[in-house]
Formats: C-alpha cells, sequence, structure tokens
C-alpha cells in the first residue's frame, strides 16, 4: 500500500495523460463517456491545474487540432470508440497524483458533469481560448504551450 507521503513524492511532478483519462475514466465510471469527454476533461483539468497551482499535471504535449485541442496519445488511445461510450474497463489510478492533483481532476468532473461532448468542445473553441489562439495564429499541428494555458486558466480562476 502506497503511503500519503509517497503519493506526495511521487506525484510531484506530471503525469502521463492516459493516467490522467483513466483517472477521469474511473471517476465517471457511472457516466456515459465518449472519447470527446476524455480529450476535453483531460485538457480541462490540466489548465485548471496549471491556472491555479503553476504545474503542468501531464507532461504531454497539447495539440491545436481542427477540433480543439487533443493530446495525440489520448485520441490514439480511445479513437476506434469513435463517437460511442468508452467501455474499457476503469482504472483507479488515485495513487499516482498528489492529494492537490487528484482533488483538481475530482473537481473538474464534478463541474464538468453534465456537459455533453459538444459542451465541451464549444467551451475550448472559444474566442481567446488557447487553443482558439494557437490555431488561427500558426495553424493546425501547432502545440499549445503550457504557459499560454496557464494564463488563461489563472485569469478564468480570478475572474469566478
Amino acid at each position: 500500500m502506497t503511503t500519503s507521503k509517497e503519493r506526495v513524492s511521487a506525484a510531484t511532478e506530471s503525469s502521463p495523460a492516459t493516467q490522467v483519462a483513466e483517472q477521469i475514466l474511473w471517476l465517471r465510471r457511472d457516466i456515459e463517456t465518449t472519447p470527446m469527454h476524455l480529450l476535453k476533461l483531460t485538457f480541462l483539468s490540466h489548465g485548471w491545474t496549471l491556472g491555479l497551482t503553476g504545474r503542468a499535471l501531464v507532461y504531454d504535449a497539447v495539440e491545436a487540432w481542427r477540433y480543439g485541442p487533443v493530446i495525440p496519445n489520448i485520441y490514439h488511445r480511445y479513437k476506434s470508440f469513435g463517437g460511442d461510450a468508452v467501455t474499457a474497463e476503469p482504472i483507479d489510478r488515485t495513487d499516482r497524483f498528489s492529494d492537490t492533483q487528484q482533488s483538481l481532476i475530482e473537481e473538474v468532473v464534478e463541474a464538468y458533469r453534465s456537459y455533453t461532448a459538444l459542451d465541451l468542445s464549444e467551451i475550448t473553441h472559444r474566442s481567446g481560448t488557447p487553443w482558439e489562439i494557437v490555431y488561427r495564429t500558426y495553424g493546425e499541428g501547432a502545440i499549445i504551450p503550457n504557459e499560454l494555458i496557464r494564463d488563461y486558466y489563472r485569469e478564468l480562476a480570478k475572474s469566478a
């Protein structure tokens, strides 16, 4: 069994995005969750973590794709489900995250619980979002810098 001290020291760094997606699936195990939900909720968890703590939740790059911010590893892992619910067995990855990281993931999942995948997509496509700025400026496939994501969510947190 992992102690709280070991969890904190092991999770002070960022994690693979696929582990965040797995944790989101675990937290939403009683809610239909599509690959688009996973992509957007992982991005939102990463964004809010950057904005509130200044630290990245995931170490994977976020890219500006035509349909919004995408972490390619998550896309490729779950694309076979298309627009259907992901039926992979959910895995509890709580021990992979610090208490703060886990709390923020849980808060994001709860805050956006009733949103459809299209609602989440619309949120990440709004004018002035990191995706919109990078996509408009650099085009499809450009990396969305963590600094831009951090600053955007830091400002959102201040206005909340």
